[in-house]
């Protein structure tokens, strides 16, 4: 399963790349291997074999002159902390690694770049998950987020749902039903899709609270009730 994904995220990488007509340094662009344009496309191909301390090192050389390059970089190196799980057992995606892929991806990629749209898309294929995002309001200061839907459309329901709050948490959320009385099923997952806890709660009143003790990071809480049916909510953990 980890090299099919692999596969799957390099080919994205690399249509991506090439739509946006970068060329490798290595193609004969001549003097643009210095600029950060020459540098990011080198560190793109040491990511595409498998070099990922050397695509490591030439991020850390980069230095940026928006923000624009700034998330370039930053992605790339969550990309080759994500890319090394799956070859090598002993490297972890830290839970700062979660939780700055999750930051990234709600930025609003008018404003910051195309690297938020890929780390969309790499927070989607780490999680399995598909989460809408809104368009940004380009306007002020709300240009500089976009609004990520919570839930995961196709697993949405008609007639029930479901809020968790506050969200990011610290050691408890609440939920709340459109239903005053009922029996869920609770699983959170983290971001390599361990499963970290599973339990039942019952909801009274339309509410319930769930005690957590999870470290800073992102996770995924699946709620399922007696119907079987699913909702799926990103759930942030920052204390």
């Amino acid at each position: 399963m980890g090299t099919l994904r692999r596969n799957l995220l390099f080919q994205n990488e690399k249509l991506f790349f090439d739509s946006t007509s970068f060329k490798s340094p290595l193609g004969g662009w001549g003097g643009l291997y210095t600029t950060n344009l020459g540098q990011l496309a080198l560190a793109q191909e040491k990511l595409y074999t498998g070099h990922y301390t050397e695509a490591r090192s030439i991020l850390a050389a980069l230095s940026t002159e928006n923000y624009i390059e700034a998330n370039d970089i930053n992605y790339y190196n969550l990309y080759a902390d994500y890319l090394q799980i799956l070859t090598d057992e002993d490297a972890t995606f830290t839970p700062d690694d979660s939780l700055a892929l999750t930051n990234m991806a709600n930025l609003c990629p008018i404003e910051y770049g195309a690297s938020i749209y890929k780390a969309r898309a790499l927070f989607n294929s780490i999680y399995n998950l598909v989460l809408a995002y809104q368009d940004c309001n380009v306007s002020g200061e709300e240009a500089r987020f976009a609004t990520a839907q919570s839930e995961i459309s196709n697993q949405s329901t008609e007639h029930w749902s479901i809020e968790m709050f506050p969200n990011p948490a610290q050691n408890e959320v609440t939920l709340r039903s459109n239903n005053e009385n009922e029996d869920l099923k609770i699983v959170i997952t983290d971001v390599l899709n361990r499963k970290l806890l599973d339990k039942r709660v019952k909801i009274n009143a339309f509410v319930t609270s769930m005690e957590l003790n999870l470290i800073n990071g992102a996770y995924v809480v699946t709620i399922t009730n007696k119907q079987n049916k699913t909702i799926a909510k990103k759930l942030l953990i920052a204390k």
